[in-house]
């Protein structure tokens, strides 16, 4: 396996455990109520970017769609499980979602890209 295609496959997982770690360990020493404002952020914006990020690298990397987007939902759900809640099962959606739309819309252009050629 190529070095794109494992970065494809664990860009998120890297970007939420990084993430997830500074928020549990205070690496930083951020007072705490800035520190969880960093971290809903983090899974409002920064979470949901790097899955749409992945969706189209996979498909510039011709990389298996299925394994990367499961490695990276694994990894949020084992994180899910040891540092939040089941209320914040909702954003395995949220991900899904967005990384379909980076998925699909690079393919698309793709497609359009090699039909005019």
């Amino acid at each position: 396996m190529k070095k794109s295609n494992i970065f494809s496959i664990i860009f998120p997982t890297v970007i939420m455990v990084l993430m997830f770690l500074t928020f549990a360990t205070d690496i930083f020493n951020i007072p705490d109520i800035q520190s969880k404002s960093i971290f809903v952020v983090g899974m409002v914006l920064i979470f949901p970017i790097s899955f749409l990020i992945q969706g189209i690298i996979c498909v510039l990397n011709k990389t298996n769609w299925i394994l990367s987007l499961i490695v990276s939902l694994v990894t949020y759900i084992v994180l899910m499980y040891i540092f939040l809640n089941d209320s914040a099962y909702i954003y395995v959606l949220l991900y899904t979602a967005f990384y379909m739309i980076g998925h699909i819309t690079a393919k698309l252009y793709y497609k359009i890209k090699t039909f005019k050629n």
